[in-house]
């Protein structure tokens, strides 16, 4: 398995937490070193759907508008638009000048990489996150207890972390289980590879007995009943 972090030496990220409330006055990233992660809540966003729809370019409109259900759609359009929103205000361009271009899995980043980011999002919340130099990758998930986590642990994680999850009572399972899988999901996309890419070989944590992952991986402060993780490529 091909690692993105440097374990001789692994680089210290400082992580820093904003809020996007529609009033953007974002400070500036001061160096490398820094990563800006912003969380925006979509179903307050929705409010301001057609402002959010109108820096949309035409192929995102019409990517938003495959959803089936119209709460997808106005997610989509929010998380979108909020994003264009944010790169504006970093980089104090017009959100719709901004031309994505879009890696074989479909990971976006700008053509001239001005600014390496990601973003996700589940439920009615979105995450993003800003570095300078590093690509990144940044996963949220919904916490849901009734979702088959065993059986999909069993097919995507390692023995040593099936052993780790399993070892913790069945109530505690599911938030562990969301937190191995936004590691993995946080890695691949910092690489731009598929959520599938040999996740069964991805070893996420630094000991069998310990919930501290690898240099690279962080546990982010998520809402309460999601779970979220970033990924940094030093």
């Amino acid at each position: 398995m091909d690692y993105p972090f440097n374990f001789s030496k692994p680089q210290v990220f400082e992580l820093k937490y904003y809020v996007y409330d529609g009033g953007l006055s974002p400070p500036p990233l001061q160096s490398a070193a820094e990563v800006h992660i912003w969380e925006a809540n979509l179903a307050t966003a929705a409010a301001h759907i057609l402002n959010l729809a109108e820096v949309l370019s035409p192929e995102e409109v019409e990517r938003c508008a495959q959803y089936c259900f119209q709460q997808g759609r106005d997610r989509c359009v929010s998380s979108r638009g909020i994003l264009r929103l944010l790169l504006s205000s970093y980089l104090q361009r017009h959100p719709q000048s901004f031309n994505f271009v879009y890696g074989v899995h479909g990971k976006p980043a700008l053509k001239q990489e001005e600014l390496h980011f990601n973003l996700t999002h589940s439920g009615d919340r979105a995450l993003y996150a800003f570095t300078l130099t590093h690509p990144v990758g940044i996963d949220l998930e919904q916490i849901c207890s009734t979702r088959d986590y065993d059986k999909i642990a069993q097919r995507f994680f390692t023995p040593r972390e099936q052993a780790w999850l399993f070892s913790h009572p069945p109530q505690q399972q599911p938030q562990h289980f969301f937190q191995l899988w936004t590691y993995k999901e946080a890695w691949v996309k910092a690489r731009g590879e598929s959520i599938f890419s040999a996740l069964e070989q991805l070893e996420v944590l630094q000991h069998p007995h310990s919930s501290e992952p690898l240099p690279g991986l962080y546990a982010l402060t998520a809402p309460i009943g999601y779970t979220a993780a970033l990924a940094i490529m030093a």
